[in-house]
């Protein structure tokens, strides 16, 4: 029922936005602008998602800790299963699926070693990388997409450290609301050999 409502409301956001009328949504959050129409009224309708502005990073800096998601309680902002012996695990663990990490550098770093070892395997696009990571959620790979400005089939480059930051700090938004800064990923990039 969920999934019909918001298609309905998607439909009538188009629908709308195509016609020239102004879309007052009834539900909070939802959006209040259409997607940018990049043909002719007329014509089919063609999408450009390169230029969808950047969804807003969860800001955590006031938040108390019952309050921020279980990625960040856990300094584990991509929501990395438990299973292997990373670096930095926290030796307390309350959490019996993610890995709890004792900060948040050891967990941008486990990150960063599974995408590393993806690009050994020949996964780097975001549609294979995000379909191994996280079981190909279309939005998500779509999301990924975008934040990157990476084609969903297009070869990610790893060794460009830019977009690797990109790459990384889709993820943590994606997966737990984090805003990854690049100071924290660089001393998490640093670490990459322990």
């Amino acid at each position: 029922m969920k999934y019909l409502i918001i298609l309905n409301i998607a439909l009538i956001t188009l629908f709308s936005c195509r016609n020239g009328e102004e879309v007052k949504p009834t539900f909070p959050n939802t959006p209040k602008e259409c997607p940018q129409i990049v043909e002719e009224q007329n014509a089919p309708l063609v999408v450009s998602f390169r230029e969808v502005e950047a969804v807003p990073y969860w800001d955590t800096s006031n938040d108390t800790t019952q309050e921020r998601t279980r990625g960040i309680r856990n300094n584990n902002p991509s929501n990395i299963k438990r299973g292997a012996n990373w670096v930095g695990l926290d030796t307390m663990h309350t959490d019996s699926t993610y890995c709890q990490f004792v900060s948040m550098e050891y967990g941008v770093r486990a990150l960063i070693k599974v995408m590393l070892n993806y690009d050994a395997k020949g996964i780097n696009t975001p549609k294979t990388i995000i379909e191994r990571f996280a079981s190909g959620r279309a939005s998500y790979i779509s999301y990924i997409s975008i934040q990157t400005n990476t084609g969903i089939a297009e070869p990610f480059d790893y060794s460009n450290t830019d977009k690797f930051y990109l790459l990384c700090k889709a993820i943590c938004n994606f997966e737990s609301g984090y805003y990854l800064d690049r100071q924290t990923f660089n001393n998490a990039y640093s670490m990459i050999e322990l």
